[in-house]
C-alpha cells in the first residue's frame, strides 16, 4: 500500500472529507436532513447536522476500530455533517449494494473494491466525481495504474484507499522435475 505524502490518517480524513462532499453514490441526498425552525417570532434557528450514511466490510476488529476512530474525529470536528458507519459482512456486501441499488436505498458512501468499481459505475450506482476532484492535488500523488481502478468512460467513479498486489510465485526446480511448463502472461 502507498501512503500518499501526509500518511495514512491524513489520507482517510481528507478522503471522507472530500467523499462527503461530493457523494460518490447515486441517491446522495436521500439520508441529509437538514432543518430550520422558529419559535414564536424568536428569530433563532436549529439546524441539524446532514447524516452520511456509510458502508464498509472491514472485516478485522482493529481495522474497524481505527477506520471508526478516524469517522469519531471528522464526527466531532465537524458542525455540519455526521457520518453513520454500518458494517457489513464481506461475503454479503456486494449482494447488499446490488439489491440496495435496485431498492433506491443505497447508502451516501461506501468502501468498495478497486476492482469493482467499473461494475459499479457501468450499472449507474455510482457518480461521476471527476469535477469535484479536479483540482484536489492529492489525486495527483496516486499512481496513475491504481487510479485506473477506480475510471471508467473517462470518468472518476472513486478514490482508491488501497490497493492489492497480487503476484504469482512458483518454485521452477519443482516444475521442471515435474515437468509443467512455467506460468506466462495467460495464468493472470
Amino acid at each position: 500500500m502507498r501512503k500518499l505524502k501526509h500518511g495514512l490518517k491524513a489520507s482517510v480524513g481528507m478522503f471522507l472529507a472530500i467523499c462527503m462532499s461530493i457523494g460518490m453514490l447515486s441517491g446522495c441526498a436521500g439520508n441529509s436532513s437538514s432543518q430550520a425552525s422558529s419559535q414564536s417570532g424568536s428569530s433563532t434557528a436549529t439546524t441539524e447536522k446532514t447524516t452520511i450514511q456509510l458502508w464498509h466490510y472491514f472485516s478485522t476488529e482493529g481495522s474497524q476500530q481505527k477506520f471508526l476512530s478516524y469517522v469519531n474525529e471528522f464526527n466531532a470536528q465537524s458542525k455540519t455533517t455526521e457520518v453513520k458507519v454500518t458494517v457489513l459482512p464481506f461475503a454479503d456486501f456486494k449482494t447488499k449494494l446490488t439489491v440496495s441499488a435496485s431498492a433506491n436505498s443505497l447508502p451516501d458512501l461506501a468502501m468498495i473494491d478497486n476492482c469493482d468499481t467499473v461494475s459499479y459505475a457501468a450499472m449507474g450506482i455510482l457518480d461521476d466525481v471527476s469535477s469535484q476532484v479536479s483540482d484536489w492535488e492529492s489525486v495527483k500523488k496516486y499512481y496513475k495504474d491504481i487510479m485506473a481502478t477506480c475510471e471508467y468512460k473517462d470518468g472518476i467513479y472513486g478514490l482508491p484507499l488501497e490497493s492489492n498486489n497480487l503476484e504469482i510465485i512458483y518454485n521452477k526446480d519443482i516444475f521442471d522435475k515435474s515437468g509443467v511448463k512455467y506460468p506466462d502472461s495467460t495464468w493472470t
